[in-house]
């Protein structure tokens, strides 16, 4: 139902109407990013996004429609606000529900459909070669990469790091407030990187410890449900300070325990 309003929400800002929240972020082309009920553009994507994983991942008895209706919901809710990690993650959950379609089924017909899904993507990549090209769809992927919207990702990083190896006190509790802004670049977009600029180096790395600990039993027993959400995790985490992100976290513990629980289910089952 949270999926549904999110979706129903991104439609009323698209169509210009009345809606829940109407802060935006401007960007430098002159789009407005969509931020919703969670303050943000990314965050509210992303959380989608993850609303999305957490639903098909976790036990369900979900048919093939009920799936692809549940992704196309959360691509809406997350068109406007322009976050191209939650369409990577539309795009993974995606394979995954047809990988895990066709494996189920034994029929030739089925197993055909992926080479065709692959040669028809083809053809009409090259019918549309120019209009790809005018609206640079290779140069925002490109950009996506090396970018994070205002600085380069690089950059970024780069001066996270040193402010955090910048001194012992900076090493050891974090750097102060004044410190992760420099005169041509701040810091942003990398949870792992955010970890010790906020804590420091020690307490984040007893933390990681702590994580390792409590997941150790899962490791007995890995699906590909676990892998495919874990894989998202890692991702969002990197290219984003999602460690700061409550609700996010909060639907991460969630997600966790429950594809967990359907990992021990297919276990006992056996």
């Amino acid at each position: 139902m949270l999926l549904l309003f999110q979706a129903i929400l991104s439609v009323l800002f698209i169509l210009g109407l009345p809606t829940i929240n109407l802060l935006t972020d401007k960007l430098p082309d002159g789009y407005l990013r969509y931020v919703g009920i969670m303050g943000g553009a990314n965050v509210n994507a992303n959380f989608n996004a993850l609303i999305m994983t957490v639903l098909l991942l976790s036990p369900n008895n979900y048919t093939l429609f009920k799936k692809f209706l549940i992704i196309t919901l959360a691509v809406i809710s997350a068109a406007p606000s322009f976050t191209k990690l939650a369409f990577l993650v539309a795009l993974v959950i995606t394979m995954y529900v047809i990988y895990d379609f066709v494996k189920t089924r034994k029929t030739k017909v089925i197993w055909l459909f992926i080479p065709l899904m692959v040669i028809s993507s083809f053809f009409l990549i090259k019918n549309n070669s120019e209009t790809l090209s005018s609206i640079g769809t290779v140069g925002r992927i490109i950009t996506t990469v090396e970018n994070g919207g205002d600085k380069n990702r690089a950059d970024k990083y780069v001066f996270g790091l040193s402010i955090v190896l910048n001194d012992l006190t900076s090493f050891m509790i974090g750097p102060e407030g004044e410190k992760q802004i420099g005169r041509d670049v701040e810091f942003s977009d990398n949870s792992f990187i955010q970890m010790p600029i906020s804590l420091g180096v020690p307490i984040s790395f007893l933390f990681l410890l702590l994580i390792r600990k409590f997941s150790r039993f899962s490791k007995q027993h890995i699906t590909t449900e676990l892998l495919v959400y874990m894989l998202i995790l890692l991702i969002t985490l990197f290219f984003n300070n999602a460690i700061l992100w409550i609700p996010w976290l909060f639907l991460v513990s969630i997600g966790y325990w429950s594809i967990v629980k359907k990992k021990s289910v297919k276990h006992n089952s056996n």
